[in-house]
């Protein structure tokens, strides 16, 4: 009798053990998920006016890496003219898109950047000189993409970026006369 009890309460025992388990994995995600929650986008972030990039330090405290895509891309003509609210992000996990912006001629804001975990593309940018905004850029996971930018001179500002790992796509950037 001892050996059928002892054997019984071995097996009721496992469910409370699988319940603890189960219980402790669902506290961890939910601290993961609160913690992305109470400072960074849970989703892929688009910027398409000044005031969304000048408030975003305030919007996202503490944001610094951003887990999913960033896309910075006004949403009428002329409405984004700088990204110094960006200062804080070092990391994207994601891709960085900056495109269809007439006015922005610089890329400060973007100074801390150092990683990107997808694709970097810079695309119909009509005023956007160089790269000088991303000094710290040392690493791109996917490709990184340079089109259609009509006043890019240069590519000052790459300097660092030691690490692309899939291709360089430069094409129709029609004041790119060097690649020094």
């Amino acid at each position: 009798w001892m050996i059928a009890s002892d054997t019984l309460s071995r097996q009721s025992q496992k469910p409370i053990h699988m319940s603890k388990l189960y219980l402790s994995l669902m506290v961890v995600v939910w601290c993961i998920v609160g913690a992305y929650a109470q400072t960074c986008p849970l989703t892929n972030l688009t910027l398409s006016t000044q005031s969304q990039i000048d408030n975003f330090a305030a919007d996202y405290p503490g944001c610094a890496t951003l887990p999913f895509d960033l896309t910075i891309r006004e949403g009428s003509p002329g409405a984004i003219n700088n990204l110094n609210g960006l200062a804080q992000i070092q990391a994207i996990l994601g891709n960085l898109t900056i495109r269809n912006n007439t006015n922005l001629d610089e890329l400060s804001g973007l100074q801390n950047l150092q990683f990107v975990g997808g694709d970097l593309y810079v695309f119909f940018n009509a005023s956007l000189p160089n790269f000088s905004g991303l000094t710290n850029l040392t690493s791109v996971n996917g490709y990184v993409s340079i089109t259609t930018n009509a006043t890019l001179s240069s590519l000052v500002g790459l300097e660092n970026l030691a690490v692309i790992g899939k291709q360089l796509a430069l094409s129709n950037n029609a004041s790119l006369t060097s690649l020094n």
